[in-house]
């Protein structure tokens, strides 16, 4: 069995509490502000990290497999920007 509730009645509603509702509405998104407000800023800036002293140790292949990866990337860049392009939009 369905009730139906007519539009007369929740215009009427909605004008008594309007400000009740907003106010609701408002606590709850404060709340959730304050809550991920603490959990992502508050207690990630009082980590203290400490390193453990491990030295990471680079033979020279990959070292050089790097160098020649940001090598090549570069002179990608500067192929591409030296590249005279049409202007599509004139």
């Amino acid at each position: 069995m369905r009730i139906k509730i007519s539009s007369e009645k929740t215009a009427d509603f909605l004008k008594s509490y309007h400000y009740g509702i907003l106010g609701i509405i408002l606590v709850i998104f404060l709340t959730f502000n304050a809550i991920a407000y603490y959990q992502y800023v508050y207690l990630t800036m009082n980590i203290k990290v400490d390193p453990d002293g491990q030295k990471v140790l680079v033979d020279k292949d990959t070292l050089d497999k790097i160098m020649e990866s940001v090598d090549e990337r570069e002179n990608n860049l500067k192929r591409i920007e030296a590249g005279a392009y049409k202007n599509p939009f004139r």
